[in-house]
């Protein structure tokens, strides 16, 4: 199970990203943006072009990112620009990991279901690190 950095910017995602690539002569992200989710006609016209979420291979690693859009659930902060992030394969194994790994913490996104994964969550433990849990 691997455990991915996902890095968190303030509205610049494509920049950085493009920064990487050339300093790892890496290939582009693969990027999706918030206008591709569903409902994205109820966002704000500044959200729909920003980085929903980009996957780039960086040598031997993979970095996760995204544009914080800078709402109540999720303010673009100084010290949540990074987020671990874990891929499990099936429900059970996603919530052993988050009931255990929560405890003591403050969830942001429950787990459950999304457009984009089965079973999905978004919190910090009791120790102040963010996790994200993704499950394929």
């Amino acid at each position: 199970m691997p455990i991915i950095a996902y890095l968190n910017f303030n509205g610049n995602a494509r920049e950085a990203l493009a920064v990487y690539a050339d300093v790892f002569h890496a290939q582009p992200a693969k990027i999706m943006t918030y206008q591709d989710m569903p409902g994205a006609d109820q966002l704000p016209d500044f959200m729909k072009t920003m980085v929903l979420h980009a996957e780039m291979k960086l040598r031997d690693s993979i970095i996760y990112a995204a544009d914080t859009p800078n709402d109540g659930t999720h303010p673009y902060l100084i010290g949540n620009q990074v987020t671990l992030s874990i891929q499990t394969q099936s429900f059970e194994e996603a919530n052993e990991i988050y009931t255990k790994l929560s405890e003591g913490g403050t969830i942001h996104t429950p787990l459950g279901p999304t457009f984009f994964s089965p079973a999905y969550a978004e919190f910090s433990d009791r120790f102040r690190i963010r996790w994200m849990i993704i499950t394929d």
